[in-house]
């Protein structure tokens, strides 16, 4: 009988007040919070009678009504002062870069500060920039939590000194994964050598593909090249906005969304697959550990292992489905005609639609919804991609892909462990380090998904589909967008970067389709497609999450019950609307970037295990029988076997 784990309650806790805490660590704006009775004598005493360069410039831009109150501020009546500074301060970090070698001098600035300075942020993250000097200026005038102090500064410590070992781990899970594809191992068959495949491979293909990319690529296409374009890094001496700059940004783009990421939930999900089918260990995170651990991995380690990643996972399902809202809130108003940012109205019922569908498609199974959703989404993305192409710079792609794709194998190590170590470069940080570190938070719960729905597939298409086929799509998705990006504001002057300073990421994307023809048909189109994206990735993880938070799960019953599925869908869209009701995702960001270290040490765990187990698979595999008697796998056993078989996802 399948029952809820009593301490599934704790991380759904953790994870609401994550949030909450999430808005205050990404916020760029000042309130009466952050000027209360406790901060306000301090801060007051200095723009009274400036004698700083800082509080002369605060000073002087300083309403009328904020200099009456300035005078006439009493410690005993403070409310006034109080909401004018509020406002005023507001209306400086929104506006102009603050910062001035002169004007700062004698002001200690904490490191965090001091890298958004070398990197010259443009619009939104511009704001934060300024309100983290008023910070450092103001230590005892503007008021921040310690809460939020510990968390800000473990995130920039994890950063630091631990960017090395996500970019080690890529590599070494590279390496494992093509070790494990040569070797026998490969051979071995997901259930036992007389599985039946769950699915075919185009419905392997068509949901791993969806699942795995959310709207990664829909969000990130057309404007992650532009950021590597203008800011390349500044140790490697590239010139920004050069030809040199676009060869870097294709190439890095390419290193961020072909093979190198989908290896993260891979291993986690083949060694999942094999421990809970061949190995007949319960349905948990720990059991990938289990050739190492034993019994360990289940019972109390298991169930931390197995909080301590869905914690992770919906920081990271917050993250995404925050950018979701903005991005299709956008499309929303674009279509209508409406000028300004998505109203709370507009996001609040589009996570309501994308979460309500996920949730039938969940409750309904892989066989059924999900697996429905997958191939629409894939016909749909297929689409778009052969669209962009065609009424696109098409020759410019081809070469500018080839070029970048060279470049790429040229530097390939180069690029993926590049720390800036030396020349104190905080570009890696902020950009290869921080996207795998989110692909680590996803890792763990889509592995126990990519595992689950591998029966009766063998080892080698299980890497070939979770690894090499997907890593190929995106890679010619992002080759093209990244193509026509670079196409447009190289050559045809199209002021996608002043999009993006003007009206952010989501700006980018429409002010990208306007270049091409169909406009009126081209954006609710994508606005469905980047629809059925998320909604791809959030029921699968749907899935996976309420059956680690289930007990009683089996190969023959792997669905948890529909009030877990609810439950926890619930819990994304809370999560989710706190975090863009005010439409503050740097801080979500942030968290989930540390959602990622429990992925990062769950990879290396389930590494050495795989490692064990390709050694000498007969010593942990229950199907003795898929072995000949030296031990070595023999494969199938019926080769003629079709290609579905029994509904693994029958109640």
């Amino acid at each position: 009988m399948k029952k809820l784990r009593p301490w599934v309650f704790f991380p759904p806790f953790l994870l609401l007040v994550s949030a909450i805490a999430a808005n205050f660590l990404g916020s760029r704006t000042i309130t009466t919070s952050d000027v209360n009775v406790k901060t306000l004598p301090s801060l007051a005493a200095k723009l009274q009678e400036p004698t700083d360069g800082v509080s002369t410039y605060v000073h002087g831009r300083l309403s009328e009504e904020t200099l009456d109150a300035l005078a006439n501020y009493s410690e005993s009546k403070p409310e006034a002062l109080q909401e004018a500074l509020a406002r005023d301060l507001d209306k400086i970090i929104k506006g102009p870069l603050i910062y001035d070698a002169q004007r700062f001098e004698g002001v200690e600035l904490k490191e965090e500060t001091k890298r958004l300075l070398k990197e010259n942020p443009e619009g939104k993250a511009r704001g934060r920039l300024n309100k983290l000097l008023l910070l450092d200026a103001y230590p005892k005038g503007i008021w921040q939590s310690p809460f939020l102090r510990v968390v800000n500064g473990f995130y920039h410590w994890t950063t630091r000194n631990l960017g090395w070992l996500v970019s080690l781990s890529a590599l070494m899970l590279v390496v494992t994964c093509l070790l494990i594809y040569v070797s026998p191992f490969g051979r071995v068959v997901i259930g036992g050598p007389q599985a039946k495949p769950m699915l075919t491979k185009w419905q392997l293909f068509a949901i791993v593909l969806t699942i795995n990319i959310a709207m990664g690529i829909l969000f990130w296409g057309p404007v992650e090249p532009l950021y590597y374009f203008r800011s390349p890094p500044a140790s490697m001496k590239i010139e920004p906005n050069s030809p040199e700059s676009a060869t870097f940004a294709m190439s890095t783009v390419l290193l961020h969304w072909t093979w190198t990421p989908y290896v993260f939930s891979s291993v986690i999900g083949l060694m999942f697959a094999f421990a809970f089918y061949n190995m007949k260990r319960p349905f948990t995170l720990g059991a990938p550990l289990a050739p190492l651990l034993g019994r360990h991995s289940v019972g109390a380690g298991g169930q931390v292992i197995d909080g301590l990643c869905l914690y992770a996972l919906v920081l990271g399902m917050g993250a995404a489905l925050g950018g979701a809202m903005m991005v299709m809130g956008g499309g929303v108003n674009h279509v209508l005609g409406i000028s300004g940012p998505p109203s709370k109205m507009t996001m609040g019922l589009i996570v309501l639609a994308i979460l309500a569908t996920a949730i039938i498609s969940a409750v309904s199974g892989v066989k059924k919804g999900i697996l429905l959703i997958a191939k629409v989404n894939t016909g749909f993305l297929a689409g778009f991609l052969i669209f962009v192409f065609l009424f696109g710079p098409t020759r410019f792609i081809l070469s500018f892909a080839t070029e970048g794709l060279g470049e790429l194998l040229d530097h390939y190590f180069g690029k993926l462990l590049f720390t800036g170590a030396v020349s104190q470069d905080p570009w890696p940080q902020k950009w290869t380090q921080m996207q795998f570190s989110g692909w680590l938070a996803w890792a763990p719960i889509m592995g126990v998904f990519l595992g689950r729905i591998s029966y009766g597939q063998t080892v080698r298409t299980f890497l070939i589909f979770n690894i090499l086929l997907p890593g190929l799509f995106t890679g010619m998705w992002m080759a093209v967008l990244c193509g026509t990006s670079i196409h447009l504001e190289m050559f045809e002057n199209a002021g996608l970067l002043a999009a993006l300073d003007t009206n952010g990421v989501e700006g980018v994307l429409y002010a990208f389709m306007e270049h091409f023809p169909l406009i009126g048909i081209m954006v609710p189109i994508f606005l469905f497609t980047a629809f059925m994206s998320f909604v791809s990735t959030a029921d699968s993880n749907l899935s996976a999450m309420s059956g680690i938070s289930s007990s009683g799960i089996s190969p023959e019953s792997p669905e948890a019950s529909t009030v877990i599925k609810i439950a926890w869908g619930a819990t994304l869209g809370a999560v989710a609307w706190i975090l863009t009701s005010s439409a503050h995702l740097e801080g979500v960001r942030m968290l989930s970037s540390l959602g990622g270290l429990p992925g990062l040490f769950l990879c290396w765990g389930t590494a050495v295990c795989a490692i064990l187990v390709m050694m000498n698979p007969s010593r942990f595999d229950t199907f003795k029988d898929g072995y000949d008697r030296e031990g070595r796998p023999v494969g199938r056993k019926r080769e003629d076997a079709p290609t579905t078989g029994r509904d693994l996802n029958a109640e």
